[in-house]
């Protein structure tokens, strides 16, 4: 596989180039906001970026990858000593591979860094293949008796310059239609993200080894977890043995929770949230390996604080879930520059 570290700082980031045909995207938080890991493994983007810096966060993800390569615009000493102690990746950064980067100067920099996945992959021969990341249900087939019809999911993000992110079911497109700070979220050719599983992991945040400003999401262990799919949510919790075992999703009755084929994108929520999607998974995707022609996605992520389901109410939507997550303080570190 191939992960991207992609930009997310609203005005200056978007709309972005290869969030689409990522098989995955991770929505992770960094300082304030956050930023996407775009994981390619069955499909390829001529463009993919702005390409931005790593963060500790991106071990975890990296780990159940299967040695991917990772790209990224750099990042600070620390978080170099961790990845390289802990992380299971193949280095694949712009002071690796500059030839393969290049800056779009109608984009303003600092997000003007660009790639594009096929140049990354004629530099390395990638040959492990990563674990399926989610169980599917067969086409056609029933959900759980406990999912309950719902309109989307609002997520209202803290800390400085983040994101607002909404989700509402688009029957027609058969997914969750995502808008961020109150417009559509469309990628560079117009293509707004609308994943079909919109995946919602309620986790603990600490700080980053590497720098006191920076939020690391706890992952492994277990925790609640919300699955929105087919038009409905299904309450559950979420288990991850280690950083290289993939997170599983069981209902209130102990059983797996089978997302739709299709695009999704789980997040995570406790603090703050942890997000994401995939899309287009093909025969050996990550996502889901007995897929051909569908699209799919799915992501874990990792920021927000006030999740809302809305209800579908005589023709109208009523927000019935609201409720505020513990906040968790990081500490400040003057003159640390994370700007990458």
């Amino acid at each position: 596989a191939l992960a991207v570290k992609v930009d997310n700082l609203n005005a200056k980031a978007r709309p972005q180039a290869g969030v689409n045909e990522a098989d995955v995207v991770f929505e992770i938080r960094v300082e304030g906001i956050t930023r996407f890991l775009a994981v390619f493994h069955s499909t390829d983007a001529d463009v993919v970026g702005p390409v931005r810096s790593a963060r500790t966060s991106d071990i975890n993800v990296l780990n159940m990858l299967s040695t991917p390569m990772f790209a990224n615009s750099g990042m600070n000493a620390g978080t170099r000593s961790l990845l390289n102690s802990r992380g299971d990746f193949i280095d694949a950064n712009v002071d690796v591979y500059p030839s393969e980067f290049y800056r779009e100067r109608s984009r303003p920099a600092t997000h003007d860094l660009m790639t594009g996945s096929a140049q990354l992959w004629s530099q390395v021969d990638v040959t492990d293949d990563p674990e399926p990341l989610f169980a599917y249900r067969p086409r056609g087939g029933e959900l759980p008796a406990g999912a309950v019809e719902v309109a989307g999911v609002d997520i209202a993000y803290r800390g400085g310059g983040g994101a607002r992110a909404s989700y509402r079911w688009d029957a027609d497109a058969g997914g969750w239609a995502r808008t961020q700070q109150d417009t559509p979220h469309v990628d560079e050719n117009d293509v707004q993200v609308a994943p079909a599983n919109v995946v919602v992991m309620f986790v603990e945040y600490g700080v980053s080894q590497a720098a006191s400003i920076s939020p690391e999401a706890k992952t492994v262990g277990s925790g609640e977890v919300w699955v929105l799919t087919d038009g409905h949510l299904i309450e559950g919790m979420w288990e991850r043995a280690s950083e290289i075992d993939v997170p599983i999703f069981t209902d209130t009755n102990g059983d797996e929770i089978q997302l739709t084929p299709g695009r999704t994108e789980p997040l995570t929520l406790s603090a703050e949230l942890k997000a994401g999607w995939t899309s287009n998974p093909r025969l050996g995707s990550p996502l889901d390996p007995t897929a051909d022609e569908e699209d799919a996605a799915g992501a874990m992520g990792d920021l927000a604080l006030r999740p809302r389901i809305a209800l579908p109410v005589s023709g109208a939507v009523e927000l019935l879930v609201e409720g505020d997550l513990r906040l968790t303080g990081y500490g400040s570190e003057a003159g640390q520059d994370l700007s990458y």
